[in-house]
């Protein structure tokens, strides 16, 4: 009884063992049998006999249907009330649509004339309330007022330092 509790790691790692081999011997033997069951030989006189049987079932005229006919083209006829092609006018509407068209155009020239009016009456108090661009002295802090000095500070911090991959 000391032998099994000593050795119980290697004698379920041998039952392991055992029922696998068992298992693949077992699946082995169901493959056999299955491709014995499935490889039958058939002799040529059977075959000839399925081929028919499949014939009957699904069995097709041995000659294609006929072609469509084609349909004879329609006669096309005038009525009395038609206007021939030449009295016909495929102009007399449009006069109207172009006259909409050329007020519409107006209009939209007198609203841009009046748009840049207003732009031309708003722009001397837009540049009032600019400031003034911060002149830079000589000091530090006057020169980290100025956006325009603080672009130009960060882009020659980045070209003089030391490259990203190298830090």
């Amino acid at each position: 009884m000391d032998f099994i509790l000593d050795n119980i790691y290697w004698l379920v790692i041998a039952a392991a063992g055992i029922v696998q081999w068992w298992k693949s011997t077992k699946e082995a033997k169901a493959a056999k049998e299955e491709e014995r069951g499935n490889t039958r030989d058939f002799t040529p006189e059977e075959l000839e006999g399925f081929f028919e049987e499949v014939e009957q079932a699904h069995s097709r005229p041995a000659v294609p249907p006929p072609l469509p006919q084609a349909a004879p083209a329609p006669v096309l006829r005038r009525s009395a009330s038609e206007p021939s092609p030449l009295e016909f006018d495929p102009y007399e509407g449009i006069s109207g649509e172009l006259d909409r068209q050329a007020k519409l155009a107006e209009q939209v020239n007198q609203l841009k004339q009046a748009k840049r009016q207003r732009r031309r009456e708003e722009a001397p108090t837009v540049a009032s309330r600019r400031k003034k661009p911060v002149e830079s002295t000589g000091s530090l802090r006057g020169r980290l007022q100025n956006r325009r000095e603080l672009r130009q500070a960060f882009v020659l911090k980045e070209i003089l330092e030391k490259p990203i991959g190298l830090r």
